[in-house]
């Protein structure tokens, strides 16, 4: 056992996520609320044909990308990550998750396109209107600061008390089953910096922002609004209005559904979907409490970032001197 720096950290964020546990479960002991209040929000204002909509949006805006990004740079259609050289893969990587971003917010468009002012405030990083008295007080730049600042606070928060039992579990797999993460082997195949930079943006800026905006906003919005037992089947067929708020408060089947989905989005990765759908539920969880997108942003931003850090300093170490 090599004692780096990187093993230090990563064992210094279990160390002190057990601990966070601990402090939690002795709060439940005494009675005493947890780390997240119920939040009392209404349901997302969509249904299922506009969510069938920005799906078939989303693919079709990354679908033509992917085949421009492929003519531009003399790419097969297909060609999978591992038969490209270095040289292809960074302007690849960088390109497609612009692509992914624009496709995104395609798909985010098509959503509020119909609902108006009522479902952006939805899709935007608030979910919500800012509190009266927090806006009376500071006003409205400082009413956005402090709620952002907030929501920033969660999503570390809930990083580092998800990091013992998501990055444990992923750790003990990995001793079992080797990897099958195309960015892990081929930065593990092809040490190099630039390659490391591409992988960072892709994997900590675009896969958090364009996941949470599917699987936790979207999906997970809509099949909050179906677990409303209060609400016509045509509403949230068809995403009529439904003002109903404090809904859902005891209702958990649509975080593990989509928590179930997210993890079979990433099946081809080996034993990463077991992890990831432990982690998919703390976001879930986190999402369903505070209806508020940039906290679980922040937090799959932060446990991306933590992976490649490590994977960094294992592939930095691996280069030539």
């Amino acid at each position: 056992m090599t004692w780096t720096w990187d093993f230090i950290a990563h064992r210094s964020l279990l160390v002190v996520s057990l601990s966070a546990w601990l402090i939690w479960g002795a709060r439940r002991w005494r009675g005493q609320r947890g780390f997240l209040p119920e939040a009392s929000r209404e349901v997302a204002p969509w249904g299922l044909l506009d969510l069938v909509l920005a799906f078939l949006i989303w693919g079709a805006v990354l679908a033509l990308g992917q085949i421009g990004l492929a003519k531009w740079l003399a790419v097969s259609p297909g060609t999978s990550l591992r038969d490209m050289t270095p040289a292809i893969v960074v302007p690849w990587l960088v390109g497609n998750g612009l692509w992914l971003l624009l496709a995104t917010l395609a798909a985010m468009g098509a959503i509020t396109w119909r609902g108006g002012v009522r479902r952006v405030a939805w899709c935007s990083s608030t979910a919500a209107p800012f509190e009266r008295s927090s806006d009376q007080a500071n006003g409205l730049r400082g009413a956005w600061a402090n709620h952002l600042l907030r929501d920033v606070a969660l999503g570390i928060g809930a990083f580092v008390l998800l990091a013992a039992p998501v990055l444990g579990l992923q750790e003990w797999l990995a001793q079992r089953f080797p990897t099958r993460h195309p960015l892990v082997e081929l930065l593990l195949a092809t040490p190099r910096l630039d390659l490391v930079w591409a992988v960072g943006f892709s994997a900590v800026l675009v896969a958090p922002l364009v996941e949470e905006l599917q699987f936790r906003v979207l999906l997970q919005g809509w099949l909050m609004r179906v677990a409303e037992s209060g609400e016509p089947r045509q509403n949230w067929l068809y995403g009529e209005d439904f003002a109903t708020t404090g809904a859902n408060a005891a209702r958990y089947w649509p975080v593990a559904a989509s928590a179930a989905l997210f993890a079979l989005a990433h099946w081809s990765h080996g034993p990463d979907p077991l992890p990831l759908f432990l982690f998919a539920l703390g976001l879930g969880e986190l999402y369903r409490r505070t209806r508020r997108v940039v906290p679980v942003v922040v937090a799959h931003m932060s446990l991306n970032a933590w992976s490649i850090m490590l994977l960094a300093a294992e592939v930095l170490r691996a280069r030539p001197a």
